[in-house]
């Protein structure tokens, strides 16, 4: 399921299981990817719902945990990037 606001995409948390299976990172569960969303910022509760942003997701496994860390500080202090 998708849903979009403000110009974002945000996808189910069983979107997310897939697209993280597909990256090669199997084995999680849904209960750690709501953790990473409210830990790292990268989801959030509609209606009950858990979304996450797909390209925020991306990012977050590309880069990893402590180097998402680091992008998510510089993008709030306005640092390039």
């Amino acid at each position: 399921m998708v849903h979009k606001k403000d110009s974002e995409t945000w996808i189910s948390l069983s979107d997310s299981i897939a697209i993280i299976k597909g990256k090669g990172f199997g084995g999680r569960t849904p209960e750690t990817l709501r953790t990473w969303c409210r830990k790292y910022k990268i989801g959030r509760k509609i209606g009950g719902i858990w979304y996450v942003n797909r390209a925020q997701l991306k990012t977050f496994i590309r880069v990893g945990s402590d180097s998402y860390i680091t992008l998510s500080d510089k993008q709030k202090e306005g640092e390039e990037i």
